[in-house]
């Protein structure tokens, strides 16, 4: 890992496991998560990389009173709500709170635990909220009114700007976007239905906001550096599955607002270009396996080289000098 960009500052035992902490390159969110690392383990040993299943129930299309609505589509292109009713809020799992404290978390309960869990799994923060607690059952996603404020889930009362983009219900605001969810609508024992948000909120605004309110979380650590848009539904349902099997309850609607996919981005990559920078000339059906381990898709190909689709998760690859660095980097900078 270290020789392919992820450096390994340490290795640390636990029980029969260990932990990595890696460092990670402001240009690679993909990294900040389990499955972008394991991804690259593939690549570089050639094993196969097993997802997590994150296939999601039929859910109802109804509305079920249930409101979602994007005011400033450009600080969040897409916004999720998924309901979930009648769960049991309670302890995790012993293995669930190993797997939390083994990354740094305070173990809370099934509910928070399962979308930190996620976080870390995935790369996509998820918040989840008291569904009853939320003003005629409503999520606004707007920038802050002059004067409001909110009582994050730490316990401190900010005061936001303009500037800020919140989630609010029909009264106030419920959430910093991006930052930390707010005290009045966090899950606690008596909960009983539960609003699960997955969203892309822009990388600035989420830094600016967090540097203003003196906060950093996990969360805004990831939406600073972006997201993977059409990671969210995944990531949701993954977060879905482990609630019903942890806290039981039933899937309802699953709210879906803002863009989908985004625009496809393709690079070509001549062989000639590459042996020229490489000064080595590697073989074609190395250089496919290589760019389809990192999760690019051939859309075309000839003798003289390829055309690739970039994966949502890749923004920094741009250009076919990228894609050169990423077959150097996998194929061994030794070699």
């Amino acid at each position: 890992l270290t020789m392919a960009g992820l450096s390994v500052e340490s290795t640390t035992r636990l029980g029969d496991d260990h932990i990595l902490e890696i460092e990670i390159t402001a240009n690679r969110p993909d990294w900040l998560s389990v499955i972008g690392v394991a991804r690259e383990v593939a690549a570089l040993t050639g094993a196969k990389l097993k997802l997590p299943k994150c296939k999601s129930p039929e859910t109802p299309e109804g509305r079920e009173g249930v409101s979602v609505k994007i005011e400033d589509k450009e600080l969040c292109a897409r916004y999720t709500g998924r309901v979930i009713r009648n769960v049991r809020v309670s302890e995790s799992p012993v293995w669930l709170k190993l797997r939390l404290e083994a990354m740094g978390l305070r173990p809370v309960n099934n509910i928070v635990d399962v979308t930190n869990f996620c976080l870390f799994e995935t790369g996509q923060p998820m918040h989840a909220f008291d569904l009853d607690k939320l003003a005629r059952q409503s999520a606004v996603v707007r920038r802050a009114r002059r004067g409001e404020k909110v009582v994050v889930i730490d316990g401190a009362e900010k005061t936001l700007e303009e500037s800020m983009l919140v989630i609010a219900d029909s009264e106030k605001p419920v959430a910093v976007a991006g930052v930390m969810g707010g005290l009045d609508t966090e899950v606690t024992a008596a909960t009983k239905n539960i609003f699960l948000e997955a969203a892309y909120f822009d990388p600035v605004s989420v830094r600016r906001t967090s540097r203003k309110l003196g906060i950093s979380t996990e969360s805004s650590y990831r939406f600073e550096r972006r997201v993977d848009p059409e990671n969210i539904r995944c990531a949701s349902d993954r977060a879905l599955g482990l609630i019903t099997e942890l806290a039981g309850g039933e899937a309802g609607e699953f709210i879906d607002v803002g863009i989908k996919r985004e625009k496809e981005r393709a690079v070509s990559l001549r062989y000639e270009r590459l042996a020229n920078i490489l000064g080595l000339a590697i073989p074609s059906g190395k250089v496919k396996k290589i760019v389809e381990s990192l999760g690019m898709e051939i859309i075309a190909e000839n003798k003289d080289g390829l055309k690739l689709q970039m994966p949502g998760f890749r923004h920094d690859l741009k250009a076919e000098i990228d894609i050169i660095e990423e077959v150097a980097r996998i194929y061994g900078y030794n070699n």
